[in-house]
């Protein structure tokens, strides 16, 4: 349960960026995780825990000193490109575009 508390304070304080800190944590957890399946094989490595807390924690930091450049970086390059289209208009895109589509 105090992950689930952690993750609610960053997501207070980073706002937007708490994205990239879970994101950050959660990979930075399965890299360890598969490096001690590797290590000790998948029967044994299965029965090996270990907290997420410092895992999270990092990835705070992360998200407090890189945070909000990746979070722009993702919205103008990735997001913008056109490489994920959700159909949702973009942050370049003109108002005439994005209200064609409500028009019948």
């Amino acid at each position: 349960m105090g992950d689930v508390k952690l993750s609610g304070v960053m997501g207070l304080f980073l706002s937007a960026s708490v994205a990239v800190a879970l994101v950050v944590g959660v990979v930075s957890s399965a890299v360890l995780s598969i490096g001690v399946l590797v290590q000790r094989g998948v029967r044994e490595g299965r029965k090996v825990g270990f907290p997420l807390g410092p895992f999270l924690a990092f990835g705070g930091v992360i998200g407090v000193l890189f945070g909000p450049q990746l979070v722009h970086w993702y919205v103008h390059s990735v997001v913008s490109s056109g490489r994920l289209s959700f159909g949702w208009p973009t942050c370049g895109s003109p108002p005439e575009r994005s209200l064609s589509r409500l028009r019948p």
